[in-house]
């Protein structure tokens, strides 16, 4: 069967990028190329306090290194603004490191020094299809950590900020798509096997 997509961001996303879709009643979006006006989403889930655990499934990429970004973005009082300035967060599948943006619509700067494989030269470059990247929010230490393929937590080094945070992804290229999921913590980052989380999903809830 065929999926049924719509061009209206649903649930869990608040805005989609320029003519991107979105498969109805999933967490999946595809995107529509570098040419688009705005190439990135933000949730609608509002992460204000507690632990929550976000995994992005990466279900096609254009390119090997295809300029992919997956984390969370400030919550900025909720806005919808892509081109407004707001702190992002993301984990980046070729080179296998963090960067952080100063807006939505961008895949900011590249922290050379914060790589989320225990191995300095191991990225997920000729490999992103079916690769995931799970994100640890943690609103009570004001952390991000990201899990990749299964692989133990890395924690990114940075401060989140005390207003919280909504998972955001930026994705280049046409036909590039990504699944987003709210997942609970049982395995993850020691090889385990995914379960939806019970979490609410409301603003602030944890």
């Amino acid at each position: 069967m065929a999926e049924e997509v719509t061009a209206q961001a649903e649930f869990p996303w608040a805005k989609l990028g320029t003519d991107w879709k979105q498969v109805k009643g999933t967490g999946k979006v595809i995107a529509s190329g570098m040419l688009a006006e705005e190439r990135c989403a933000v949730s609608s889930i509002h992460v204000a306090h507690g632990v929550r655990y976000f995994m992005f499934n990466i279900n096609t990429s254009a390119l090997p290194d295809g300029h992919m970004f997956l984390g969370v973005a400030a919550f900025n009082g909720g806005s919808t603004d892509f081109q407004a300035p707001c702190k992002t967060w993301a984990f980046n599948p070729p080179t296998g490191n963090l960067y952080i943006g100063e807006k939505i619509d961008e895949h900011g700067s590249e922290q050379m020094k914060k790589h989320f494989f225990a191995d300095k030269d191991e990225s997920l470059l000729d490999r992103m299809p079916g690769s995931t990247c799970l994100a640890k929010v943690d609103m009570d230490a004001k952390t991000l950590e990201f899990s990749i393929n299964g692989n133990e937590f890395i924690d990114a080094g940075v401060t989140l900020p005390d207003e919280g945070v909504r998972p955001f992804c930026f994705l280049y290229h046409e036909n590039d798509s990504i699944t987003l999921t709210e997942v609970d913590a049982s395995g993850f980052g020691s090889g385990g096997v995914s379960r939806p989380s019970t979490a609410g999903t409301d603003s602030g809830i944890a």
